[in-house]
């Protein structure tokens, strides 16, 4: 089955022990409903078989994965959290909990359900990096490095992975660099007229990635360009000399305006925005 939104398989069962025949032929449907995506079709397939049984964990998760694609993560929740009462021990069930538990913004639940899935399999990288994603939202950095270095020791060829983790690495430098500034004692200097931060003519933009690898910052300006979006490079040299290369897309006047933009670059393609002024870090 396809990867959904934010990169994150959600998985679906396949019961191998033989039911009654009208119950086989429900769940057989549901299935076959939900690899054709027509989502509502399995819902209401599996809630037929629900009807006449109610203790199958494999319909409840089944039919929690058909409401996360119709975005209804409250009902998927309640399935998958059903499925879980009824076979605890359900492969994958707390990994669907931390796709619902993320699209809902709710980032510390998600953790908690992929830790657990972890626990029983720490050789799936797709559940280092949902955690990482996690981590990042709560700009718990440091522990979203950690998962994303793990994703690609188990993955070492996801671009996705490799983007997000350059990502990663700029914001704890800048986050060390803004540190460092706010630790230096204040020098008194004489005022100067004061000016305006941000000139009318400047210009913004969404960097989607930063890369000192620029293979990688082509492959993903590449991806974008397919997607229909304005993408370019930008090469800049950093403080220490170092060659980075930021996959830049769409031109600003103000920060308003990319907000559609940052929606739909995460909704379409699982990239994270983040505005930037224009020929500059």
């Amino acid at each position: 089955m396809k990867k959904i939104i934010f990169w994150v398989a959600l998985s679906i069962c396949i019961y191998s022990v033989v039911f009654a025949q009208s119950k086989k032929e429900l769940f057989d449907n549901g299935v076959e409903f939900l690899m054709l995506e027509k989502y509502q079709e399995a819902i209401d397939t599996f809630t037929m078989f629900i009807e006449i049984d109610l203790g199958n964990a494999y319909v409840y998760k089944n039919r929690g994965v058909a409401f996360m694609k119709l975005k209804k993560y409250d009902l998927a929740i309640q399935d998958f959290e059903k499925g879980k009462s009824i076979l605890p021990t359900l492969k994958g069930i707390h990994s669907n909990l931390g796709v619902a538990w993320y699209c809902k913004k709710e980032y510390e639940k998600a953790i908690e359900n992929y830790s657990v899935e972890l626990k029983r399999n720490a050789k799936e990288y797709y559940l280092f990096f949902n955690r990482a994603l996690c981590y990042a939202e709560l700009e718990r950095n440091q522990k979203a490095l950690e998962d994303v270095s793990k994703t690609l020791e188990l993955k070492p060829d996801f671009d996705l992975a490799l983007s997000f983790k350059d990502d990663i690495l700029m914001r704890l430098k800048r986050a060390d660099k803004d540190e460092k500034i706010l630790s230096e004692p204040k020098q008194e200097s004489k005022k100067e007229p004061e000016k305006a931060s941000v000139k009318s003519s400047d210009k913004l933009t969404l960097q989607v990635g930063a890369f000192q690898n620029k293979e990688f910052a082509r492959r993903l300006e590449k991806r974008l360009s397919l997607n229909g979006y304005d993408s370019r490079v930008l090469i800049l040299k950093g403080a220490k000399g170092s060659t980075w290369h930021l996959v830049r897309v769409g031109l600003f006047s103000t920060s308003a305006e990319t907000k559609p933009l940052i929606s739909s670059l995460k909704e379409r393609m699982s990239l994270k925005a983040i505005t930037r002024p224009v020929g500059a870090f």
